[in-house]
């Protein structure tokens, strides 16, 4: 029998238990593992809703298609967790590390990332509409084809980060640091990257319609094929950079 005793007392025994009996259900609706430490636990297809993991240490556990709606994770530790296509919408990871974890198509609307960690995650198809990443830490991180539509990004490191034809629209970038990120084919329709630093990045193809470029850096960028029309281009720095078709 799964119950949450077991799963404190011995990860090795609980993802044994699992393996043997793939068909059990795991209900650990609103349960509370603050502080737990479940490092490589098999939470595949659990029910966490409303969950607290504060401070949990969750490094290399396996979330896969889990339900972490609405859970508490601040602070929590998910270092190369593996979250793929699990719902994670409304869910709290302030301050949390989750640098190197698997996020492939993963339901992150509304979740709030405060200041959280995702250097180099993978976050592949990943919709992270409305979600709130301020000052969130993406150096590295692949979003190619994400959904990051209204997302709240105001001072977030995306320095070389990878949004090939990902959806900015109306997303705030407000001071964000963009430098040396792709941005290939990327839509941007009416974001705010007022006072972002986009210097060297990569924008080709990318739709800029109504875009808010206002004292932002756009030294030696590549933006050749890009869309500015209606773009706010007030003090832009645009020194070094491509401009044009092909």
């Amino acid at each position: 029998m799964l119950d949450i005793e077991m799963l404190l007392r011995s990860v090795t025994e609980w993802n044994e238990t699992r393996r043997e009996n793939p068909g059990l259900e795991v209900d650990l609706r609103g349960v509370d593992l603050s502080r737990a430490c479940l490092h490589g636990a098999n939470l595949c297809n659990a029910n966490l809703q409303g969950a607290i993991l504060i401070e949990a240490n969750l490094s290399g556990a396996n979330f896969y298609r889990s339900d972490l709606s609405n859970a508490n994770l601040r602070r929590a530790i998910l270092y190369r967790a593996s979250l793929i296509k699990a719902n994670l919408s409304n869910a709290i990871f302030t301050e949390a590390i989750l640098d190197g974890a698997c996020l492939h198509r993963a339901d992150l609307s509304r979740t709030i990332l405060t200041e959280a960690n995702l250097r180099g995650a993978y976050l592949i198809e990943a919709n992270l509409s409305d979600a709130i990443l301020k000052g969130a830490i993406l150096h590295g991180a692949d979003f190619i084809e994400a959904n990051l539509q209204r997302a709240e990004l105001m001072d977030a490191n995306l320095h070389k980060a990878s949004l090939h034809w990902t959806n900015l629209n109306g997303a705030n970038l407000l001071r964000a640091n963009l430098m040396h990120a792709s941005l290939f084919g990327a839509s941007l329709k009416k974001a705010n990257l007022q006072k972002a630093n986009l210097h060297g990045a990569v924008l080709t193809e990318a739709d800029l319609t109504d875009a808010v470029l206002t004292d932002a850096d756009l030294s030696m960028a590549n933006l050749i094929g890009a869309n500015l029309n209606g773009a706010d281009v007030n003090n832009t720095n645009f020194e070094g950079s491509l401009l044009g078709n092909y």
